[in-house]
């Protein structure tokens, strides 16, 4: 788990709190102290492993369906459109799965991740404050004021105990959709997930 110097900041500015008491406030911007957050530490990406094993066995059918359409019209054996269409289709599935997923790595984000799990190199970190949430993954530090906040989603995997909690913003768009805070995964027990999802939504008070 990288470290977060969350006891050492100001999760509102970044300003350095070393010496100061725990439930001071910040002397630069005027946040509130530091005893009314609370951390929720997310998984990091090392375990989605599925997802190159789906990118794998994608890869293989659509390998196998393309010999085949090209093996059934090298041959002449039936270029009539019923013959044709079944292999067709099990070409063009896996390909375009495939490369809907190769694409969602390019963009930086995965359009299944929720389903997947992470895509971060480093795992991700929620300071939540009454009065926002500061996203901390790896060095980066990135503050999402309360009131900027339409809801908090949290989505469970059907593979395996996964839950992806996310910052659903008031104003979105293509740019909110593309540059928005990095999700939270959690592992673990079903209630524990949603118990630490409620909890965030309480202090944020969004339920």
């Amino acid at each position: 788990m990288p470290d977060h110097p969350v006891e050492s900041i100001c999760i509102g500015c970044g300003y350095p709190r070393r010496g100061l008491e725990r439930g001071a406030r910040c002397p630069e911007c005027g946040m509130d102290g530091l005893d009314k957050n609370h951390v929720v530490h997310g998984v990091p990406a090392s375990e989605s492993p599925l997802m190159r094993g789906t990118l794998f066995v994608n890869g293989i059918i659509a390998i196998v369906a393309l010999v085949w359409l090209y093996d059934m019209v090298a041959s002449r054996l039936s270029l009539s459109a019923s013959a044709i269409a079944p292999a067709c289709i099990c070409a063009a599935l896996p390909l375009l799965t495939t490369i809907l997923l190769l694409a969602s790595f390019v963009r930086g984000r995965r359009v299944v991740e929720g389903l997947y799990g992470p895509t971060s190199v480093s795992s991700t970190m929620w300071v939540v404050h009454p009065k926002g949430v500061a996203v901390c993954t790896g060095a980066s530090r990135r503050w999402i004021p309360v009131e900027s906040i339409e809801r908090i989603e949290c989505t469970d995997s059907i593979f395996g105990a996964l839950s992806t909690i996310r910052i659903i913003a008031k104003t979105r768009g293509v740019r909110g959709f593309l540059g928005g805070p990095q999700p939270l995964f959690l592992r673990g027990p079903k209630e524990t997930r949603r118990d630490e999802w409620r909890a965030i939504r309480r202090i944020l008070g969004l339920e």
